[in-house]
């Protein structure tokens, strides 16, 4: 029985069971709304426990699926729907990229954000794991000194 059932049901009943006191004398009145309270009770116990299983239910469920995939609810990241380029984000980082020079070479390549627009250098960061991101200054390219750019 679902809770769409139980609302039909405990409708159904109150129907039948206001129409029997209406023609019930006073005597009889009391007895059918006694009836009437404890079928509403019995009814309402019934719907709670329905909502209590389907919340158990619907817990394990979550549970289960993050243990199975890592993830259950929200959004999916790009490393979800677009692996191969959060793939190319780490190659890049790995061979001594900054953040920026990152997304530039993603924009160039045509990679954009979902808005359309190129990533930015925090939204390249975020994709990337902690071990991408702690790259030593020993792997990255060695930028050149201000004063030598200008030459």
């Amino acid at each position: 029985m679902t809770a769409r059932d139980g609302e039909h049901w405990r409708t159904k009943l109150d129907t039948h069971l206001r129409a029997l006191l209406e023609r019930a004398t006073s005597a009889e009145a009391d007895e059918v709304m006694s009836v009437l309270v404890l079928v509403r009770q019995v009814l309402g116990a019934v719907s709670q426990f329905e909502k209590a299983s389907l919340v158990t239910k619907l817990a394990a469920a979550r549970k289960r699926q993050r243990r199975e995939r890592g993830k259950c609810e929200g959004r999916k990241g790009y490393r979800e729907t677009r692996p191969a380029m959060v793939e190319r984000a780490r190659v890049l980082r790995r061979e001594g990229q900054t953040l920026a020079q990152v997304a530039a070479v993603l924009a160039a390549e045509g990679m954009m954000a979902s808005t359309g627009r190129p990533f930015a250098p925090g939204q390249i960061a975020r994709l990337l794991t902690a071990e991408d991101k702690r790259i030593s200054k020993q792997h990255r390219r060695p930028q050149p000194m201000p004063s030598q750019r200008l030459q």
